[in-house]
């Protein structure tokens, strides 16, 4: 369905007239269809990624080799989450679905948030892109990597605060995997890495089955809220003009407020987006472009409505309102630092 939707969407673009005899309807159209090809395309591998990597998690991962893994203290258990990131170059389109497979297999709330926030920002591949993006401001690198981190912590310790019962939302998954077993609560848990299959290559076909099935329940589910979440990022592209954010971001806190808002309208990939935050250098102070690099990772359009799709409503509203309020203190101790416009 995602395939066959980014296709569609990358033909009726290429197909709309052009040159002096393309009606305005037809640009506007033509410039909607590029913005969301633009955005499916950047997303679908990375999606892919986090779909594949989750359902290897719930085939071969135990709740036994994450107790093992994880430190007892429930502070070290925030920062060795968060640190995970480092060593795992996904962006925000492929964590969702991870994240996912981490709570279904017995993954602390606050834990799985920390990672889920973190890792965006603090994998190598984006740290390294805002590396190059930003070579007259040096600061702006390791300023996003401790604000991303400590974000994911401080968000993370509060999320485990709530003590909400179950964050994960209920979905339509099969009760039977490919390993041939029932499961309960309507999660597709399998359990083919726990059985002791007769035959090496049965038990590696049964285990590829149960990677296939997982990996095709978690793309139906997360796919649909991509598409729709690229389609309300594209559409409000078009209606709300840069210039018209630009035009209002005049203050310290002012400017944070409106680089905060878009980053959350233009949905870009964090491996990216370093690039775009740049040219904003210009008329935005280095906080509030900091606040776009660690606000856009977190939550926008389509990450948002990913969430959606595997989290609680609920849930996801306090989570939302948690991480802005988290990113907006941590700009404005920020706008000291690096420069933040007029008070």
């Amino acid at each position: 369905m995602l395939f066959v939707f980014a296709a569609s969407v990358f033909w009726i673009g290429f197909c709309l007239g052009t040159g002096e005899m393309e009606t305005d309807v037809e640009a506007g159209l033509r410039g909607f269809t590029l913005i969301l090809w633009s955005i499916l395309l950047e997303a679908l591998p990375f999606v892919m990624l986090g779909t594949i990597i989750s359902s290897l998690i719930q085939v071969y991962v135990t709740e036994d080799m994450l107790l093992k893994i994880m430190p007892d203290n429930n502070f070290m258990r925030l920062v060795f989450a968060a640190l995970i990131g480092l060593i795992f170059p996904v962006c925000e389109c492929a964590i969702i679905p991870i994240t996912r497979g981490l709570l279904k297999k017995g993954m602390p709330t606050g834990p799985a948030i920390a990672f889920m926030l973190a890792t965006p920002i603090v994998n190598p591949i984006v740290l390294l892109s805002t590396y190059n993006a930003f070579p007259t401001l040096s600061q702006m690198m390791p300023m996003r990597a401790a604000c991303g981190f400590i974000g994911a912590i401080v968000i993370g310790a509060l999320v485990s605060r709530a003590k909400n019962k179950t964050v994960l939302k209920e979905t339509g998954e099969p009760k039977e995997c490919a390993c041939g077993c029932e499961h309960s609560h309507g999660e597709a848990v399998c359990c083919v890495s726990e059985h002791s299959h007769t035959g090496e290559t049965n038990g590696k076909w049964n285990a590829l089955k149960a990677v296939l099935a997982h990996t095709n329940a978690e793309l139906q589910s997360v796919g649909m809220y991509l598409i729709f979440g690229a389609v309300i990022a594209a559409t409000m592209q078009m209606a709300v003009p840069t210039s018209v954010l630009t035009g209002i971001g005049g203050g310290r806190i002012t400017s944070i407020v409106v680089m905060m808002a878009l980053a959350f309208v233009l949905s870009l990939c964090s491996e990216a987006d370093a690039f775009v935050a740049s040219t904003f250098l210009l008329q935005f102070s280095g906080a509030s472009v900091l606040a776009f690099l660690i606000v856009g990772p977190m939550v926008d359009i389509k990450n948002m409505l990913m969430m959606l799709g595997s989290f609680r409503r609920g849930f996801v509203a306090r989570l939302i309102l948690t991480i802005l309020l988290v990113c907006f203190i941590l700009a404005l101790i920020a706008s000291f630092i690096l420069g933040g416009g007029y008070a």
